[in-house]
């Protein structure tokens, strides 16, 4: 892995982007308009998507990390959304960060097991 696993940023599953795009376009005020979408939570750590897929596809594999708390040149060790604009739409995600992980591991083996 690049870097320690310690960065951390907020996940969000796909079907939830849909919900919070289709949402955005009926309920926003305005015909044009910029939104993040994401989480209201502060993500989860490489570490753990990392471990969640190993437990998933394939558990006797070892995970190798780097050194520092970046994965490659440019790489932010933490990121956070605003997503106060859209929280005043009503949008919530369904899950957090850590469930969104999870559930994309999980479909993403089961297709590949097809």
């Amino acid at each position: 892995m690049l870097g320690d696993g310690t960065q951390q940023k907020p996940y969000l599953h796909v079907s939830d982007l849909v919900d919070a795009m289709l949402h955005i376009r009926s309920r926003a005020p305005e015909r044009l308009a910029f939104y993040n979408i994401g989480p209201d939570d502060e993500g989860v750590s490489v570490r753990y998507m990392a471990e969640q897929v190993v437990a998933a596809a394939s558990p006797s594999a070892t995970i190798t990390y780097g050194k520092g708390n970046k994965g490659w040149v440019g790489d932010v060790p933490r990121v956070a959304y605003a997503v106060g604009k859209l929280a005043a739409l009503g949008w919530r995600t369904g899950m957090d960060s850590a469930g969104a992980v999870r559930r994309a591991v999980a479909e993403i083996v089961a297709q590949e097991r097809g």
